[in-house]
This record gives C-alpha cells, structure tokens and sequence, in this order.
C-alpha cells in the first residue's frame, strides 16, 4: 500500500510547484498618482498648520513687546488761572462743585481735572499764634501765600480757625494747655482763650482780609472767602493727639464768640462747628 501511495503524493507536489503562488498585481499609473496627490495634500495642510502656527506665536511677541513700550497716560494738568486784582466770578460756587478735600494744596492739578474745587485745609493757616506772634502785630504772609496758590487753580477754601496763641494762653492756663500733636503746624497750649477781646480783635482782622469786599483785602484775593470752621475735633483731648483742652461748654463759649466776630466783619458769612472726632 505504501509504494502505491507515494508516486500520488510526488505527483500533486510537482503539480503545485509548477503552478506557483500568483504574484501581487502592479500599481498602475493612475493608483501611483492618487497616493502621490495624497501625500501632496497632508504635506501641503501640515506646511500650512506650521506657518499659522508661527505667524500667531509672531503676533503674539508683537503684542508682548507692544505691552512692554506702552507708556501710561497721563492726566493732562491743567494751568494755574491767572490772578486778578478784583473778585473773580469764574471760580465755581459750591452748587457747580460737591467734593473737595481736606487737603489739597499738593495735587490741585489732578483735582482740578476731577471736577473738584473746595479745599479744607488741615490743621491750615489760620492759626491766631501764628498770625498775631506779638499783640497787635500780623503776619499775613503764610496765609497770603495759601490763598493765592489755590485760588490760582480756581479752588474754593473753607478754612479753620485755631483760637490759640502761647502769649495768650500762659497768661491763664500755664502748661494745664497743652496739647498734643501737629506740633509742626499748632501751638502746644491748646485751650480757650484767656483774653477774649484780643481774640475776637483777630477774627475780625482776619475775616476782613480775606471777605472780598474790596476793603482791606489781600492783595491779589480773587473771591472772598465765606466759610469758616471754628477749631477742629474738640472732643480728641487725650492720647497722641489732643486739639483742644477744655469742657463742652469752654468749645461753645470759644464757637460764639467767633460767630459774633465773624459776623462782625462779613455778614453773608458762614460759621461752622468744629468737625467731630470719629
């Protein structure tokens, strides 16, 4: 059984062999130029992909370096208004300006160019020890000065009255008067007065200076001045600041006086308390 078996099997391998595994058929042309387009197109969008990809990294390095050499804008400040020897109608009344500060003769520019033009002074010129240093003898000068420079800016003053002089308060109240604080700008001896006539002498003189009504007034006053606060938080008596040394009723003997007075030399004035602590 063997031997008949085995030319079969020598036969059907012959067989296969001669007719071999069947070879891939060629790419033709056209197939060839399909994957050639192809390969085009994914290197073209890539090559696109790359260069959108620079020109947004480039725009933002133009941005970066426009950021960098950016200068600030600046507040454009606005000229002093020319002085006048006569009352000036141009300075806006308080109906024309809501805000002020408590101090602005440093930045009157940018406040200008905020709308704003009513200055409270602080602690302010006003001080009686500093205008009247001997009895009877002013010094206007500081004063002159503070007035002129915001009225050039076309601000409006509310200024506060300090009622202390040192030769007035040792002459009743010795060193019981001292104060503390704004040792720079205020007297030490910080109490009420202890000769009211002279007191009251000083406010007249120092209201009609500065009223613009043509007499007796500072050279140069461009609008008079209508509002006065008398002394600044009575109430801070003790601490690191203390304005004032004295009881409630001592500030009110101190308040009306300074009306009577006020009123004396300008009667369309006004007369304000002193603003409290808080």
């Amino acid at each position: 059984m063997k031997n008949i078996f085995l030319p079969i099997i020598i036969i059907m391998v012959l067989l296969i062999g001669s007719c071999g595994i069947p070879d891939e058929e060629p790419a033709t042309e056209e197939t060839v130029s399909e994957e050639e387009t192809v390969i085009e197109d994914q290197t073209t969008e890539e090559t696109a992909i790359e260069e959108e990809g620079k020109a947004v990294a480039e725009e933002d390095e133009d941005e970066e370096e426009e950021e960098e050499t950016v200068e600030p804008q600046l507040v454009k400040e606005p000229k002093p208004a020319n002085s006048s020897s006569t009352p000036s109608l141009n300075i806006p009344k308080y109906k024309d300006s809501h805000f002020g500060f408590d101090h602005a003769d440093d930045a009157y520019d940018h406040a200008v160019a905020l709308g704003v033009h009513w200055e409270r002074p602080h602690p302010g010129p006003v001080v009686w020890g500093y205008i009247e240093q001997d009895k009877g003898k002013y010094q206007w000068d500081m004063v002159d000065s503070y007035v002129k420079k915001a009225q050039d800016y076309d601000f409006n003053l509310m200024l506060t009255i300090f009622p202390f002089a040192d030769w007035d308060q040792i002459t009743c109240h010795g060193i019981e008067s001292q104060g503390a604080g704004f040792e720079r700008t205020l007297p030490l001896n910080r109490c009420k007065p202890c000769d009211i006539s002279a007191y009251q002498e000083f406010i007249r003189n120092v209201v009609e200076r500065y009223d613009g009504d043509g007499n007796q007034d500072m050279p140069g006053l461009r609008a008079g001045i209508k509002y006065w606060e008398v002394s600044n938080e009575p109430s801070m008596q003790e601490g690191r600041i203390a304005f004032f040394k004295g009881t409630s009723q001592d500030y009110l003997d101190i308040l009306k006086v300074t009306y009577e007075a006020v009123k004396e030399a300008d009667h369309g004035a006004k007369v304000l308390h002193a603003g409290m602590a808080g």
